[in-house]
């Protein structure tokens, strides 16, 4: 059960992302518990998952948001294996570097940055080329169709793919959203891949990133700008205001 702080956190969450899609994304919790949060990725243009889409499932605590999720991919994608918890610092693998002041919009978009890049990490298919991701593309369609979940959450491929079009139509007011374009004048969360050995220490170096597919846009859940956790008398938790565009890490 979610407490009283992640509940509002969460619900506002939702509501911000129907106003302001992210681009390539749906995402949407269940109707019994808001903690659990299904999402379907949609392939960018230019990349080994164009014309796939890829069901997933994050799961948050109830700690939230002082404590991540669990992030999963259910589709085979060739990236990730399925069902399988994902090793990223915007997940339950690494709670020293959770920033609270993360939110869905952040772990989605940091998801999207590292599935499309070349970086591994535990929960990574290291087995699969290009060739085989590109023919897992056209085969999540037939494979979704077969997932209940998938159904009851995001109907079919029609209803999604009209979904997404409107998100990047509408995202932000502008007629349409170019992930190269928004990249050239937006920060995305970045993917660092860090050794067992290190995982502790928050620095780390950049890996390089795909030419052709660049960061999409990250889209904060919160107006309020990035800022250092309020903590209020007797040592309560810090208020939280929604996601930062602070660059969450990947761990291994």
């Amino acid at each position: 059960m979610a407490s009283p702080a992640g509940f509002k956190r969460l619900t506002k969450e939702y509501q911000r992302i129907q106003d302001e899609p992210v681009p390539y994304i749906l995402t949407r919790p269940t109707d019994a518990n808001i903690l659990e949060w299904y999402y379907v990725i949609q392939g960018p243009p230019d990349t080994d998952y164009e014309g796939g889409q890829y069901l997933g499932k994050v799961v948050f605590p109830s700690q939230y948001p002082y404590a991540p999720p669990s992030i999963r991919m259910l589709t085979p994608s060739g990236r990730f294996l399925p069902d399988t918890r994902l090793c990223l610092s915007i997940s339950d693998y690494h709670p020293e570097s959770w920033n609270p002041s993360w939110g869905m919009g952040t772990i989605m978009t940091g998801l999207l940055s590292f599935m499309t890049g070349t970086e591994h990490s535990t929960g990574c298919d290291t087995a699969t080329n290009s060739f085989g991701r590109k023919k897992l593309a056209q085969e999540s369609h037939a494979w979704n169709e077969r997932n209940e979940h998938f159904k009851k959450w995001f109907e079919n491929r029609q209803h999604v793919e009209k979904c997404m079009t409107t998100a990047i139509q509408t995202s932000k007011g502008e007629k349409k959203v170019d992930i190269k374009e928004t990249s050239k004048s937006t920060s995305a969360p970045t993917a660092t891949v860090i050794s067992s050995a290190s995982a502790a220490s928050a620095d780390s170096s950049s890996s390089p990133t795909s030419e052709k597919h660049k960061k999409p846009e990250v889209i904060d859940l919160d107006d309020s700008p990035p800022s250092t956790p309020r903590v209020k008398k007797k040592k309560k938790k810090p208020e939280v205001q929604g996601d930062s565009e602070f660059e969450p890490i990947l761990l291994d």
